[in-house]
Order: structure tokens, then C-alpha cells, then sequence
């Protein structure tokens, strides 16, 4: 998950207890090398930290002034933004896929029986890199979007070490945005050739496939 690849240790530790418990129901059990097992793991991790970018943007009012719930829902719904029920304000699109997300910098939920009683410190921007189509046209969409609702609330753009973010900090996120972006246009691009080419499925050596599904079967199979 989020917070790493899982040890050799660990996976260890499952592989025994999955042998303990075959042995009591007097079951057939095979294990992959874990040591192996540890590596794929630790190279999946480094690709998901690759490309499992979140970029943030936050708004902070002057003078330390608290947003008032009523006061953010005007706006963001202004925007076209509807809370969801993640506590967060979203701009969709037209397949009802988000684009945006718009959260309580203090972390807690926008609720709409509490809106109008609620005062938040600031607002973030959020945008998930590897969940959107033409990440890059996306963030400049999601600047300009920052930039209105800072105006309407009277609030600055900063980063997370409350930095105001000037246009070449925005322009250095864009580059590292379209590094990531170009990045899984190779991947996805390998993956459609190896499809069209009928390789995808293809192995170089045989391996075993098991239907975990219904009847547990095991086939000998390259491809």
C-alpha cells in the first residue's frame, strides 16, 4: 500500500502461517521463492511511488480570518463543485469521473448538516496525477480554478510549508507533472503494442495457472 513495499520478514511470516494452516486441514501447499517475491514487491513499490502522484494546492486567508462552510459551498458550488461523500467538495466531468478535489485543510469533512455552522482554517486543491486524462491540462485548469476561488475568498495560494506559490514554483510542478505524464503514455503505449502484437498474455517459459474462482484446477500452460 501507500506506506511501502511489504518486508521479506513479513511475507516470511504469511508463508508459514498459510503452511501451518494447510498442514492442519491436511492440504497441498506451494509457495514462491519469498526472497523473489520481496524483490517484485519492492520493484512495484518503487513504480507506484513513481507515478502515484498527488499534487496539492492550498488557500489560506489573510490575516489568519477562518472560512465559513456556507462561504466555501457558495463558491465551490459556483464552480460547478458538489460535495461528495467523502467529505470533499469535486468538480466532475462529463462521465462523472473527478477531476478535482476541494478539502478542509484541517483535514475533517465537509458535511452538509454541519456546513453552516462549521469555520475552517483553509482550503487544498487536490489533483491525482495517475486518475485523470492530460494530467498537465489538468493542473493549469486546476491553477486557474485556485487562483479564482483565492480571489473570491480572499485568500492566497501556498504550498504546504505555507509558502505562496509564484510562477515558478507552478511552472516546476507543470515540468514534474509532464515527466510523470509522458512516463505512462510509454507504458500504456508498450502495453497496446504488446496486445496488438498477441504478446501480452505470452510468457517465455512455462507457467502454472490456477482458477482460483470455483474449482481450485491447475493447467501447465506458455500462454
Amino acid at each position: 500500500n501507500r506506506s511501502g513495499a511489504m518486508s521479506e520478514s513479513r511475507l516470511s511470516d504469511f508463508r508459514d502461517l498459510t503452511r501451518a494452516i494447510s498442514g492442519l486441514m491436511q492440504a497441498e501447499s506451494s509457495f514462491p521463492d519469498v526472497h523473489a517475491a520481496a524483490r517484485r514487491a519492492q520493484a512495484l513499490d518503487e513504480f507506484c511511488a513513481e507515478v502515484d502522484q498527488m499534487i496539492g494546492i492550498n488557500l489560506l486567508p489573510a490575516g489568519g480570518r477562518a472560512l465559513a462552510g456556507s462561504e466555501i459551498e457558495r463558491v465551490a458550488t459556483m464552480h460547478g463543485m458538489s460535495l461528495q461523500a467523502d467529505g470533499a467538495f469535486h468538480l466532475l466531468d462529463e462521465r462523472g469521473l473527478t477531476r478535482f478535489i476541494l478539502s478542509n485543510y484541517d483535514n475533517l469533512p465537509f458535511q452538509h448538516h454541519t456546513l453552516n455552522q462549521m469555520r475552517v482554517t483553509g482550503l487544498t486543491l487536490l489533483l491525482d496525477v495517475p486518475r485523470v486524462e492530460l494530467p498537465v491540462q489538468r493542473f493549469d485548469e486546476m491553477v486557474a480554478l485556485g487562483r479564482s476561488l483565492a480571489q473570491e475568498l480572499r485568500a492566497a495560494l501556498v504550498d504546504d510549508h505555507r509558502v505562496a506559490l509564484q510562477d515558478a514554483a507552478l511552472a516546476h510542478i507543470r515540468g514534474q507533472i509532464a515527466v510523470i505524464e509522458k512516463r505512462h503514455e510509454q507504458r500504456y503505449q508498450q502495453l497496446l503494442d504488446n496486445l496488438k502484437a498477441g504478446a501480452l498474455f505470452k510468457k517465455p517459459k512455462k507457467v502454472f495457472w490456477i482458477c482460483r474462482a470455483i474449482c481450485t484446477s491447475v493447467s501447465r500452460r506458455s500462454r
